[in-house]
């Protein structure tokens, strides 16, 4: 037991005097410094996931680029064998075609 200011004898652990319990500024800063690091440690995860999307992304898109480009190679080596066929003649194959349908189409009237 102490003398107080306010000349009241009181024990020194008792907390019915002190009130109800709150927790100390430290037990705050704390917990909030743990939420907050927490919070960090999930925005590094959620940018690494998508810096590793990114990444995956890029690499298909070299890999379709280079598709491309060895397609269009292959294109342009063969070129210069393919039979060139006049426009007439295919304008005269369709024609043609054209017709065949028709007579078919008469056939079955």
């Amino acid at each position: 037991m102490c003398w107080t200011a306010c000349h009241t004898w009181k024990r020194e652990g008792s907390t019915a005097l002190r009130g109800p319990l709150l927790p100390r500024k430290s037990e705050e800063n704390s917990e909030k410094e743990r939420i907050s690091e927490a919070q960090n440690v999930e925005k590094t995860e959620v940018k690494e996931k998508y810096l590793q999307q990114a990444k995956k992304r890029e690499d298909i898109l070299a890999l379709l680029r280079k598709q491309r480009e060895e397609r269009i190679a292959k294109e342009l080596i063969s070129h210069p064998h393919k039979p060139k066929i006049k426009a007439d003649e295919v304008r005269q194959k369709v024609f043609e075609a054209d017709h065949q349908d028709q007579a078919a189409v008469k056939a079955l009237k």
